[in-house]
């Protein structure tokens, strides 16, 4: 049997955590795009869920072999996904089961021992990035906000100057960094800058051959599991949609949009004893409530 090898391209921005794991391991960021082909880091919409959910399926990475090639405990999140993982559209179970709640916070408080050996491993990483970053070699750019305003009153993306960096102040899990007149949120890493500052590894020659304009290569290859958007359980989207449509033809959507999105998070519990992402659920609701906004303006 073969395995068939899917392009997939690589993200020309990344955040502060995925440059973190770059440095640490080696691990490309995958263009995650919207329905209008944008990259999820950099969109408005979708970034500030985006971030922290990401987190979750830099999990898949810490197979048994991983671990041990690092000197690290094995992972029992990433041993649970390693095992599941080729079964289509697997995954930890969703918190909306009972068997997925238990199973999730079993295998949360097993890992304990295992992030805390990541952390230790970390260190030298992130005390070399930072470097990198307080030199001007690897260019970051965030949302800026100020000290005593609203939660949500940032900026657009902006470019962060070099001088504004203190190891001691950063976030690197929430990708956030203080600074003396407020922080910056939803740090992204310009990708080209960081493999010039820490450059690609020479990878091992496997055999790769082309049939019919696909590329394949034996099963015996070790490929490393990488969980994307793209293997998500299969929700039915256009049901989903409809109902959405349904509501928004009868001004049913109340006005604020993050409002709507828990009901249709707990419709989608009913519905499909699942729950799909907060990102993932904006992505198919936002569109009504544009149409609603520019209906309002004319």
């Amino acid at each position: 049997m073969k395995n068939i090898l899917v392009p997939h391209p690589v993200a020309d921005e990344c955040t502060l955590i995925e440059a973190l794991y770059w440095v640490a391991f080696n691990i490309y960021p995958l263009s995650e795009q919207t329905h209008d082909y944008t990259d999820i880091r950099v969109e408005q919409e979708f970034v500030e869920e985006w971030v922290y959910e990401k987190l979750d399926e830099l999990d898949a990475f810490f197979t048994s072999k991983t671990c041990e090639k690092y000197g690290l405990p094995n992972s029992p999140v990433g041993g649970y996904i390693e095992e599941n993982l080729y079964h289509p559209c697997s995954h930890i179970p969703s918190y909306g089961t009972n068997a997925g709640e238990i199973i999730h916070k079993d295998l949360r408080k097993n890992q304990e021992v295992f992030t805390s050996a990541l952390d230790d491993y970390l260190d030298i990483p992130k005390s070399n990035l930072f470097v990198q970053l307080k030199n001007g070699v690897v260019k970051s750019f965030g949302r800026a906000k100020l000290k005593n305003t609203d939660l949500d009153s940032y900026t657009k993306l902006e470019d962060i100057d070099k001088s504004k960096w203190r190891q001691a102040k950063i976030n690197w899990e929430k990708c956030t960094l203080e600074t003396d007149t407020g922080s910056f949120v939803h740090i992204l890493i310009h990708f080209a800058s960081l493999v010039e500052a820490f450059p690609e590894p020479v990878g091992e020659a496997v055999q790769v051959s082309l049939y019919n304009g696909v590329l394949l290569t034996d099963e015996s290859i070790a490929t490393h599991p990488i969980i994307t958007k793209k293997g998500r359980p299969a929700y039915n989207w256009k049901e989903f949609t409809t109902e959405v449509a349904i509501r928004f033809k009868n001004n049913e959507l109340p006005k604020s949009q993050k409002v709507f999105i828990g009901e249709m998070e707990k419709w989608c519990l009913e519905k499909w004893s699942a729950r799909p992402s907060e990102t993932n659920l904006k992505e198919h609701i936002s569109p009504f409530y544009a149409a609603m906004k520019k209906s309002e303006n004319i």
